[in-house]
């Protein structure tokens, strides 16, 4: 069963309507746990399944413009980690996907560098290989984004650099 809904909210906190939040809180987090919910006792009756989540490695960093996106993603890794500590003596895998930046409508309107974006055939076979192998976590330059700090390198990327890189706006 894969979870995969989301859309961003690119705005200063301030600015975030209440109602906005409040839909970012039910397609990132009420949605997928009323999901799994559904289709989990059927998975424990046959003694076996798979949870998949889209989540995003803005889980991992605040981002300025994004922090209500961000907390709702996070609160979708904690869940699919209880849910993997709960479960994993039944026989149900459960697979957390934090791809990273793809080239989609979500972020056609982020106006900041992204070095990192994928195309979106890239990123599907990427994440369907992942998901094949039950892999618990998939997620691409997790290391530079987690290590990263937004407040000196800037929102989604512009700090980041490949190994071997130069640095983006030093």
């Amino acid at each position: 069963m894969i979870n995969n809904a989301g859309f961003g909210a690119y705005r200063r906190f301030v600015e975030l309507e209440p109602s906005l939040a409040d839909e970012l809180l039910s397609v990132h987090v009420r949605a997928v746990m009323q999901v799994t919910r559904a289709a989990l006792p059927g998975m424990l009756a046959r003694g076996r399944g798979h949870i998949v989540a889209m989540s995003s490695l803005a889980a991992y960093r605040g981002l300025p413009k994004m922090a209500g996106y961000c907390a709702t993603k996070a609160g979708v890794n904690g869940l699919l980690e209880g849910l993997r500590i709960e479960l994993r003596s039944r026989g149900i895998d459960v697979s957390t996907i934090c791809p990273g930046w793809i080239r989609t409508p979500l972020t056609a309107d982020i106006k900041v560098p992204q070095p990192f974006m994928m195309d979106v055939d890239y990123a599907a076979r990427r994440i369907v290989e992942a998901i094949r192998k039950k892999k618990r976590f998939f997620g691409r330059y997790v290391a530079y984004i987690v290590n990263s700090r937004p407040d000196r390198d800037g929102c989604a990327g512009e700090g980041y650099r490949r190994p071997g890189e130069q640095r983006f706006f030093s």
